[in-house]
């Protein structure tokens, strides 16, 4: 499933249904030595096209606020890799 994305039909025939998907998301904050991986687990909700980008970004920035101690977060600056 490896770049399947990219594709348009791939990609709409991967979200047609609701899925349920486990998440790596590898953290890092710009400018500084801490990483983390994070695991996500969608087992509530199926995963969509309409909620895969909000579910992503809400792990992915507490993540962020989590490694840096901060309130605020600086998301364009820092790097975040996402497996599916």
């Amino acid at each position: 499933m490896f770049g399947d994305f990219a594709d348009p039909v791939k990609r709409k025939r991967i979200f047609d249904k609701p899925r349920k998907y486990r998440f790596e998301i590898w953290l890092k904050i710009h400018d500084k030595p801490e990483y983390e991986i994070r695991e996500a687990r969608i087992t509530s909700e199926g995963v969509t096209r309409e909620n895969l980008s909000r579910i992503l970004y809400e792990v992915a920035m507490q993540g962020l606020r989590e490694l840096d101690g901060l309130e605020e977060v600086d998301g364009e600056q820092s790097i975040i890799k996402i497996i599916i």
